[in-house]
């Protein structure tokens, strides 16, 4: 839903396509053809997100290894390691989501994004993408709750 809304043929101002908005690069990079369909796009949105939560090995916590992933995702695996730099400048824990959320959005700022091997970024954006999908996944839980809870009334009847 974050990626496209669900819509299989979404594509955004910068080209990203399909229902999980695959760049071009990473569609190649997945052994896709169609950014479109919907069976490629899902394939490669997702190879592509387990290529990147292998690349977080170092974190023990696999919830917060996910949110690195899902930054990375969005931003770029570069980005996130940009941030991680930053992040290591101000002694910050590298392996929590709160570092890299107060990192990311310097990646904006000159005094900052200068330094970095990527350079600018902008970097609100991947934690306002993380922390939708949060809030998604926080309802889509309560929903799934109220319906087991539901089920089980009328299961006592």
């Amino acid at each position: 839903y974050q990626e496209s809304h669900f819509d299989p043929k979404a594509k955004s101002a910068t080209n990203v396509m399909g229902l999980m908005q695959v760049t071009h690069a990473t569609a190649r990079e997945m052994g896709i053809s169609n950014r479109m369909n919907p069976a490629q796009s899902i394939r490669a949105g997702i190879g592509y997100l387990d290529k990147m939560y292998q690349k977080f090995d170092h974190i023990e916590d696999d919830y917060q290894r996910m949110l690195f992933s899902l930054a990375s995702y969005n931003i770029g695996y570069g980005h996130v390691q940009d941030a991680l730099k930053i992040a290591e400048t101000k002694g910050l824990d590298l392996t929590t989501w709160q570092t890299l959320k107060t990192c990311l959005p310097l990646l904006s700022k000159p005094k900052y994004f200068k330094k970095t091997q990527h350079g600018y970024a902008r970097g609100w954006e991947p934690v306002q993408y993380v922390e939708r999908i949060l809030t998604y996944f926080d309802i889509l839980k309560q929903k799934t709750m109220a319906s087991e809870s539901t089920v089980s009334q009328g299961i006592g009847k």
